[in-house]
């Protein structure tokens, strides 16, 4: 290719990421949405003893409604492995039986603590919910599917 066309096209891909930015829903800014009253925890147990836990909720938004929360996971070297981003990407979560998101992965991880979760910061992600939706009283929910692995 020609130094011109891989111009246009840069300027094109630049032109593309600018305005879906624009246009993009606006999420609320990392860290300042909280962990607090309203939010549901989720996981599971693996034989291992490795804990993967999820404290989620919803946060109303101008333009409908976003999906916020943290992971962490206690396991006995305390370390997150691979194991723990593929468990991540099979589980979503649902608000009133309709999945609102898969792949959890966007969360933020934090460090396993026994104490209260309060006032930890989160991450969130825009969900198709809109924003008439009645969050107040939502059932909330997180899917973590069975699966077996072969060694």
């Amino acid at each position: 290719m020609n130094f011109s066309v891989l111009r246009a096209l840069a300027v094109l891909g630049v032109s593309v990421v600018a305005a879906c930015s624009m246009t993009g829903s606006q999420l609320p800014p990392a860290g300042l949405h909280q962990i607090g009253p309203g939010y549901a925890v989720g996981g599971g147990a693996w034989s291992n003893g490795t804990k993967v836990l999820v404290f989620y909720g919803l946060k109303p938004m101008p333009d409908g409604v976003a999906l916020c929360g943290v992971w962490t996971v206690e396991s006995e070297t305390g370390t997150v492995s691979r194991f723990h981003r593929d468990i991540l990407s099979t589980m979503s979560i649902t608000v009133n039986g309709t999945t609102v998101a898969k792949d959890l992965n966007f969360l933020r991880r934090r460090p396993w603590s026994d104490g209260g979760w309060g006032g930890v910061p989160t991450s969130c992600v825009m969900t198709d919910l809109p924003a008439s939706t009645s969050i107040e009283n939502a059932e909330l929910d997180v899917v973590v599917p069975r699966r077996r692995v072969q060694i």
